[in-house]
């Protein structure tokens, strides 16, 4: 490991890898990698949905029939809307973000 700094790791995307970056995130601390150390994730534009939906969400409900539409085929064994890949705030271990830093 001559050329890579795996104390300093970054994770980052937008729009649907933004989502990717998230659940990579929320998911580091269950394993501990010797030398490995995740600083940051920078997610843009991410696509978070839930079945409650929020602000600028409420005037938008053509997108909400749609993307409640299409989430079966994205996810066949996704039961709903409200899933630990689209919503992280019903993701129970929010608090174990596996970062320091988030920007969004």
């Amino acid at each position: 490991m001559d050329y890579a700094g795996f104390d300093r790791v970054s994770f980052g995307g937008d729009s649907a890898s933004g989502n990717l970056a998230h659940n990579m995130a929320s998911r580091v601390w269950l394993v501990i990698l010797d030398g490995f150390n995740l600083d940051a994730i920078f997610l843009n534009c991410p696509y978070f949905w839930g079945k409650d939906l929020i602000s600028i969400e409420l005037t938008k409900l053509q997108a909400k029939a749609y993307v409640e539409g299409i989430w079966h085929y994205v996810h066949p064994k996704s039961t709903r809307v409200d899933d630990l890949l689209l919503n992280p705030l019903i993701e129970p271990n929010l608090l174990k973000l596996g970062c320091k830093r988030v920007l969004m």
